[in-house]
C-alpha cells in the first residue's frame, strides 16, 4: 500500500513540475523533459544509495534515527508559513504574477 501512494505522489509531482517549468519558466519541451528525467532518475536511485550507506556504515538503529530526524525536519520546514506574493489573474486588474515571476 505504501509503495502505491509513493508512486502516485511522485507522478503527481512530476506532472506539476512539467506544468510549472513550461508555464512559469517558459522552458522548451526538450529542456523540461531532461529536468523531469533527472528528477525521476534521482528519486528512483536515491533509495539504493541510502540502502548501501545504511548497510555499510550506519546500521539499523542509526539509520532509523537519522531518517526519523530528517523526516521531521522536512515536515516542519514544509509547514512553515511562506511569504509569497499571491497570483492575480489579468481579470482582477492587478499585476499578473505567479510567485513573483512575470508571465
Amino acid at each position: 500500500g505504501n509503495e502505491i501512494f509513493e508512486k502516485l505522489g511522485a507522478l503527481g509531482t512530476i506532472t506539476n513540475l512539467v506544468v510549472y517549468l513550461t508555464a512559469v519558466f517558459h522552458l522548451r519541451s526538450i529542456t523540461t523533459a531532461t529536468i523531469v528525467n533527472v528528477f525521476n532518475g534521482t528519486t528512483n536511485l536515491a533509495p539504493v544509495l541510502g540502502a548501501f550507506l545504511a548497510d555499510t556504515y550506519l546500521g539499523r538503529y542509526a539509520t532509523l534515527g537519522l531518517a526519523s530526524v530528517a523526516s521531521q525536519l522536512v515536515l516542519h520546514s514544509d509547514s512553515s508559513p511562506v511569504s509569497v506574493e499571491p497570483y492575480h489573474s489579468s481579470l482582477s486588474g492587478k499585476k499578473n504574477t505567479a510567485y513573483g515571476a512575470k508571465l
